[in-house]
């Protein structure tokens, strides 16, 4: 079985047998998804092991294995304090997960595996013993012994990384010991920590960790563990999409994933023996939600940023004459004028349903490229940063291109539905309503594809005091700024945008504190970008035009 993609994740295995130093990393009902770091793809040698890339330098027998996460202390293979497995040295708690979830010894693996350093593999493979030995699964048998377990790298997402890695090892070594690691770590995905029905969502997690429990039950010859998981994935497989073809964890990154995620589903039921017709319906559905992943993908060939993503590399563009897209169970509607032109005008606006798995309070908002060219963007998916900060400003209202009312929190139990719409030839306009904050408002959005501007109307009952939230590429950045704040200047790859609005306008730029104007591009960092504040009472339009 195939390893599966890097997502959110730089991956910089640099020195092995001096110091391994891996890159940063981050990460309803709905359950509070751990920082998400996932094994890269596999080079061409490492695709029978399960292993993934191999590291970069040797892992020489009798050297010392010496590895760093991050900005924590570096550590050797076979000497890791016991007292780390409760209480990591890193603040980072994708650190943590990484630590305790084995994620660094698999390229390791891969390399004495291909070199023939048996030594080294041993040592690897005593170290994933002294972990279940030194930091035993405490249960979930009382509510004390769950948090002991969450807190101690007993979650499901450490578990699933861990057998991974278990899996790798055992392929690479048929070390007989660590056998009962696994059925450890296989016991808590069939427990109630599994991430999916019947206690949450179906989740790309419960997914994966099900890929991997097969993966084991192959190697250790336990049918009954690939029954249930088989099983388990049957029926699961219609839940993670809408009837269009969307993936429910809002993400464009975790849509694209969750499509790689089931076509693997659908090889690994194919290989053991699942009726044809029963693949054949996972099959479709991964069908469908590809067609979506076009729709997703901006005319410069990479992702649109919604919910937690990154602009990675999107899908070829079709052969198609729609020309929008829309979901109302996801609450998506994306619009674009060609399939073929790569300065065509594309945008997104986002509806629907109330935030979950990978979403971002982002509804009522819309992202924006005319001529191919980003211009309002999502802020993406910020490193974890122990004070929550950067995440929680990412999470919320005011990292997107929404407005919100004074002095009003926030409705998570708020839905937002589309009130009209007209498609033209030259135009294409939108009206959204709801009740985020409490009072009636009415968002109007017109797209011009041929003379590239964009005119967005709010209009609130009454004469609410509220802001508009406008977030710019990072490569814009601010030339002009008219004295009463109506007209704003921006300039971009030898383009300018004007940006004219009824209500007074500031723009802010890599403000730390309160957190404004950044944005995170690949999960592990984080760039100023230009983020304009319009403040109105009642009503306001804001108008952009790129020349």
């Amino acid at each position: 079985m195939r390893q599966l993609r890097a997502l959110f994740v730089v991956a910089a295995l640099a020195t092995v047998g001096g110091t391994t130093v891996l890159a940063p990393s981050t990460q309803a009902v709905v359950k509070p998804d751990p920082p998400h770091v996932l094994p890269p793809l596999p080079a061409s040698a490492a695709a029978d092991t399960g292993c993934g890339a191999a590291a970069a330098d040797p892992v020489p027998d009798g050297a010392p294995i010496t590895v760093k996460l991050g900005a924590g202390p570096t550590f050797t293979v076979g000497a890791i304090p016991p007292s780390w497995w409760r209480k990591p040295p890193y603040g980072d708690a994708g650190w943590q997960l990484q630590l305790r979830g084995m994620v660094w010894a698999a390229p390791l693996a891969q390399r004495a595996y291909q070199d023939g350093q048996v030594d080294s593999l041993r040592a690897l493979v005593d170290q994933v013993l002294a972990f279940h030995r030194q930091n035993p699964d405490p249960g979930t048998g009382t509510a004390a012994s769950t948090a002991n377990a969450n807190a101690g790298g007993w979650d499901e997402g450490t578990a699933l990384r861990r057998l991974a890695t278990e899996n790798c090892l055992y392929a690479v070594t048929k070390d007989s010991r660590l056998a009962a690691a696994m059925a450890a770590d296989v016991g808590v995905e069939f427990g109630p920590r599994y991430y999916g029905p019947p206690r949450y969502i179906v989740h790309n997690h419960g997914v994966w960790a099900d890929l991997g429990v097969v993966r084991a039950a192959d190697l250790l010859g336990r049918k009954d563990w690939a029954t249930r998981s088989i099983n388990r994935l049957l029926t699961d497989a219609p839940k993670p999409w809408t009837p269009a073809g969307t993936s429910i964890e809002q993400s464009s990154s975790y849509h694209t994933f969750n499509v790689e995620l089931w076509g693997q589903v659908a090889d690994m039921l194919a290989a053991h023996g699942v009726p044809p017709a029963s693949v054949a319906r996972v099959r479709n559905l991964v069908t469908e939600a590809r067609r979506v992943s076009a729709w997703l993908t901006e005319p410069d060939g990479r992702l649109v940023v919604l919910g937690d993503s990154e602009a990675s590399a999107g899908v070829r563009p079709p052969r198609r004459t729609a020309r929008t897209f829309r979901d109302d169970r996801a609450g998506l509607v994306v619009g674009r004028w060609s399939w073929t032109d790569p300065a065509t005008t594309y945008y997104t606006i986002r509806y629907g349903p109330p935030r979950i798995a990978h979403g971002q309070q982002e509804r009522a908002g819309i992202t924006w490229s005319p001529n191919g060219l980003r211009v309002l963007v999502g802020p993406g998916k910020a490193p974890f940063d122990p004070a929550g900060s950067y995440r929680a400003w990412e999470t919320g209202p005011a990292a997107h291109n929404v407005s919100t009312v004074d002095g009003r929190a926030l409705d998570p139990k708020a839905w937002v539905s589309v009130k009209a719409s007209t498609i033209r030839p030259t135009a294409h306009t939108w009206a959204t309503q709801d009740r985020l904050f409490g009072v009636g408002h009415v968002r109007t959005y017109a797209v011009l594809g041929a003379t590239r501007t964009l005119t967005v109307k709010d209009t609130y009952d009454g004469t609410a005091a509220f802001r508009q939230y406008w977030h710019l590429d990072p490569g814009w950045a601010l030339t002009s700024r008219s004295a009463d704040g109506k007209r704003l200047r921006f300039v971009s790859a030898g383009r300018t945008l004007t940006v004219t609005s009824t209500g007074m306008a500031t723009v802010l730029r890599g403000v730390a504190s309160p957190v404004a104007g950044w944005n995170f591009p690949d999960g592990s960092s984080r760039v100023p970008a230009d983020e304009i504040q319009v403040k109105a009472a009642g009503r306001a339009t804001t108008t952009f035009v790129l020349s």
